[in-house]
């Protein structure tokens, strides 16, 4: 729901946002690519000898396939990516979707990109990213018009005066009513301050979207400051874009709101939106070819569920690879949304030992990666929750790992402790999630 402020390349770790339902985990086990690998060549024939050689009195030749070692077996076939508990999927709650999205860009007199905001907002959702970006989610292209306010955006801001202004706008019909593929943008030029709830934009969050209503009528809505250069700007637009067209009415009506049960370790952490659910990823935007702006990544239930890189498009042009704690047990966690839900992870109390299997995986051939096992507290730079131990930290698709964790204590906003694998070879990583609790 809202887009975390951080470099154009790196992630920070996100606390909150907003809420979904479950598929069965086991559908999301998939090896849909085999290479059947080739044994080096055995020649049988180096190793027979003949009769004359061996001086036989018989005078019979003998057979020389006979006397030969036997060829060894063939390789087995390797799949890719191997078997593993699936990454998760954002699923929704039965709200409505943008599904032919118009974007209402609201500019102000004293903003010097204007129409650079304009250009770019026309040409976003004709370009191959949002195509990927969209795919699974059931969103076509996106338009736009501009609506540019004759006035000076104000010194400071907030949620409340920004839906009313959108919403007095709308009745006098200066701005077009909604319908139900609407949403209006509003962009404010970096002389603005805005705060939303207690944040104050630009301070940790880059921007958010919402929903307001007007004429008894609900309307979808996202709020940009400039937080940076047009970047940073394009980034934070992406994510918010995304997360509106696919939950536009997140708090009367979600869609795309939560990820499914068996996850909801990434909402406790990231967000449950498409868009906070690549907020912790080290490759955090891609600039598309022949676009002049980075543009977060987003994520694709598709891909996820085939075993590729769930962020889309993807951050590299190698194979993908990752680590996924095989989680089976029911456990309590406590996310954002005030409930408490049950999920999967490790049932265990506070000083308890478990082991569990760690299944690598990759969507195509690599070499050896490394993988660290990390307190999801410790990371942001608290205290120690859980000891961790991997009985190997190098391995490659289909390889098995274990994991043995002893939580120190319970966190109390979630009910239990997250760690994180990190997967690591040359420059790319990967992340992946678990949670311990009762």
């Amino acid at each position: 729901m809202r887009s975390t402020m951080m470099s154009v390349s790196l992630v920070t770790l996100v606390l909150g946002a907003v809420a979904c339902g479950s598929p069965d985990a086991s559908t999301l086990y998939s090896a849909p690519y085999e290479s059947a690998g080739n044994g080096p060549g055995h020649d049988a024939g180096s190793h027979a000898q003949s009769n004359a050689d061996a001086g036989s009195a018989s005078g019979d030749e003998p057979d020389a396939a006979a006397q030969a070692d036997p060829p060894p077996p063939p390789p087995p076939t390797q799949k890719y990516p191997a078997p593993h508990q699936g990454m998760g999927q954002s699923v929704s709650l039965g709200g409505p979707l943008l599904r032919q999205p118009h974007v209402y860009v609201i500019t102000f007199n004293n903003d010097p990109n204007r129409a650079t905001v304009e250009t770019f907002m026309s040409a976003l959702g004709q370009t191959s990213y949002w195509t990927t970006v969209t795919d699974g989610y059931d969103v076509g292209a996106m338009t736009s018009t501009p609506l540019r306010l004759n006035a000076n955006a104000p010194a400071s801001t907030d949620d409340p005066s920004i839906a009313t202004m959108i919403a007095q706008n709308i009745s006098k019909g200066a701005f077009p009513a909604p319908d139900a593929n609407s949403l209006y943008a509003v962009f404010y030029p970096n002389t603005t301050q805005v705060t939303e709830g207690s944040s104050v934009l630009c301070q940790g969050v880059g921007g958010y979207h919402s929903e307001a209503v007007v004429n008894n009528k609900p309307f979808a809505y996202t709020v940009l400051p400039r937080c940076g250069g047009m970047d940073v700007l394009t980034s934070v637009v992406a994510h918010e874009l995304l997360e509106a067209v696919t939950d536009p009415l997140p708090f009367s009506n979600p869609a795309h709101y939560l990820p499914d049960a068996d996850h909801m370790v990434l909402a406790a952490f990231l967000g449950g939106e498409v868009g906070d659910l690549c907020q912790f990823e080290t490759v955090l935007n891609v600039t598309p070819a022949g676009f002049p702006h980075a543009l977060q990544r987003i994520w694709n239930n598709k891909a996820a569920a085939a075993g590729h890189d769930p962020c889309q498009p993807a951050a590299s042009a190698r194979p993908y690879f990752n680590a996924a704690p095989l989680l089976t047990d029911d456990v309590s966690i406590s996310i954002y949304d005030g409930k408490v839900h049950t999920t999967k992870g490790i049932k265990a109390t506070v000083g308890q030992q478990k082991t569990i299997e760690i299944d690598l995986f990759s969507d195509g051939p690599t070499g050896p990666w490394t993988v660290e096992a990390l307190d999801a507290e410790q990371q942001p730079g608290g205290p120690a929750t859980v000891e961790l131990t991997l009985d190997k930290t190098t391995g490659k698709n289909g390889d098995k790992l274990h994991l043995t964790v002893k939580p120190l204590s319970r966190v109390a906003s979630i009910g239990g402790v997250a760690f994180f694998l990190k997967s690591t070879l040359g420059a790319d990583i990967y992340w992946s999630y678990g949670f311990i609790g009762n």
